[in-house]
Parts: structure tokens; sequence; C-alpha cells
């Protein structure tokens, strides 16, 4: 199968659009995928588009605190009566990433001209469907799009890397040669290395799973997933507002 190659740029800077229904998890797979990235040397900046005038106060710029603090170099969250309104997303990269950054991820933008990777779930009826745009797909296994399953983060990564176009390597500069002198050198002393800081430990999403008595491993973007699926169901029962702890059973039938 043809591997394709990232061409849309602006300004010669890559983009990619993260695309899918709401709550479908754009959000965490960004936070999940962009320090990847960063260590790999590319400075990521993300445009978070909101598509709606209300509601977004609260949850998106959560989730645009999510986006920074997972590494983003630069980000910007537009939409509808945020900011200075529904800017397009060229604008928003001429006028705050040029020189800031290496690769753009936009979160949102579904009808964009950009590039798309697009999480699709089998079975939920406001799931979106692949078009040309798309070059591979999170979920939903269509024909002729590269698969990525929910714990494929790396391996994303490392696909989107792939699209990119070959960076320009720096040419090292010449060492400077130092004439020699007869002076006797002052021994120097030796410094201090600065104490290294320690890591922040990263906070518990608070979600297991067991599975025929075998408890699961999650990363961070199962983990949140569910926690959001879930409490969003509680949320439309009656006698469950602000829970604090659920347990739920499933007894599959032979």
């Amino acid at each position: 199968m043809r591997k394709p190659r990232i061409t849309s740029q602006i300004s010669r800077i890559p983009v990619i659009s993260i695309v899918g229904t709401s709550n479908a998890g754009k959000t965490i797979l960004l936070a999940n995928i962009i320090p990847i990235l960063t260590t790999r040397g590319f400075r990521v900046g993300v445009i978070k588009h909101h598509g709606h005038r209300y509601g977004h106060k609260t949850h998106s710029r959560s989730d645009t605190a999510i986006i920074r603090d997972s590494g983003a170099a630069v980000t910007i969250l537009v939409g509808p009566g945020i900011n200075d309104g529904d800017i397009p997303p060229q604008e928003v990269i001429k006028n705050e990433m040029i020189g800031k950054v290496d690769l753009v991820l936009t979160e949102g933008y579904k009808n964009g001209p950009f590039p798309k990777i697009g999480i699709s779930w089998p079975g939920r009826p406001d799931q979106i469907e692949p078009d040309g745009s798309w070059i591979a797909s999170i979920g939903g296994d269509f024909d002729d799009l590269p698969f990525f399953t929910l714990t494929d983060d790396r391996r994303l990564a490392e696909f989107i890397i792939a699209q990119l176009p070959k960076r320009p390597q720096a040419k090292k500069k010449p060492a400077l040669t130092k004439a020699k002198t007869s002076t006797t050198k002052t021994p120097r002393k030796t410094p201090k290395k600065p104490k290294a800081k320690a890591k922040a430990t990263p906070k518990s999403i608070g979600v297991s799973l067991m599975v025929n008595g075998r408890n699961i491993e999650l990363n961070r973007f199962v983990s949140i997933f569910i926690k959001r699926t879930v409490t969003g169901m509680l949320s439309s029962l009656r006698d469950c507002k602000n829970p604090k702890e659920t347990v739920i059973h499933i007894r599959h039938e032979d």
C-alpha cells in the first residue's frame, strides 16, 4: 500500500487534522502523541477548533490546558465567541506559529483542507466516515487506510513522522583553531552540577479494569475516555449526580 506524504503546508509548516465526533477522544490522543513527537525533536503547535458558540468556557479550556501541559510549543483555541472568533487555521498559523513550531496538529476541522487522521467508533450513530483526505483511522478499520488502536500512541507518532517532509540538517560549523601560547594555564575549578529537579508524578485518572479476574493495564488515553463516557452516562440518570466511585459489572453471555 502506498504511503501518503504530507504535502499540505502553511508557510512550509506541515499540518495534520485530528478529526472525530464530540467526546471521541481527540484531545487525549493529542496529549499522548505530543510528548513522543517532542522527544523526536519536533516543536508541535496545536489549534483546537470549537465549533459551537456555547459550552466552551469550561470543557474546551480544560482540554486546551491538557494539550499545553503535554508539551505543545503553541496552543491556540478558536471558535465562535472565543477570543477573536472563528479564525481560519491558515491565518492562525501565519500570525501565531511561524518560527515557533515544526508541525501543526489541529483538533477538529473535519471539513477542512488538511490531511486527516480520523477517530471513528463503529456502532456509534454519530460516527464519521472517511473521505479522500484521511491518511489513517483510529478505532474503525477501513479498506486502504492504515489502522491504529487506542493504545498505539508510539506507532501513530512514528507514522506521522514518516509522512512529513524531511527536514534539512543544519550544516556543521568548522571548529576554530586557537594559536598555541606559552602562558601557563590556571587550573579551573570544576563547576558543581545543579541538582536535577524531581519529575512531577502524573495525576492518577482513577480508572481500573478487570476482565475474567485479571487486571488490564490501561494507558492515559483509554482511562480518560472510559471515565468521560461513564460520567456522561451517569449524568443522565436519576440519583447519580456527583458520583465519588462507580463500579460496573458486566456478564458476557456465551
